[in-house]
């Protein structure tokens, strides 16, 4: 038998923070949850395309921005 228990709410939240996405797509259908993985794919894409032409000088004003952005994690 698999486990029942619930996730909390910071759990919940920890998880969304993690992988860059909002708390309610862990709560909402998959149909919904599906679009929003895809939106995320092209764009992590593009952004990886696009930097495969960048300096290592580019890629660190480009970190900086990020990590500005989103935070430093590190």
């Amino acid at each position: 038998m698999g486990r029942t228990r619930q996730l909390s709410v910071q759990t919940i939240q920890k998880l969304a923070d993690y992988f860059g996405v909002p708390a309610s797509y862990f709560l909402e259908d998959g149909a919904e949850n599906e679009d929003l993985q895809e939106e995320l794919f092209r764009k992590r894409k593009l952004l990886f395309d696009k930097s495969k032409k960048a300096t290592s000088a580019d890629l660190d004003k480009i970190l900086k921005i990020v990590d500005a952005l989103v935070g430093d994690e590190e």
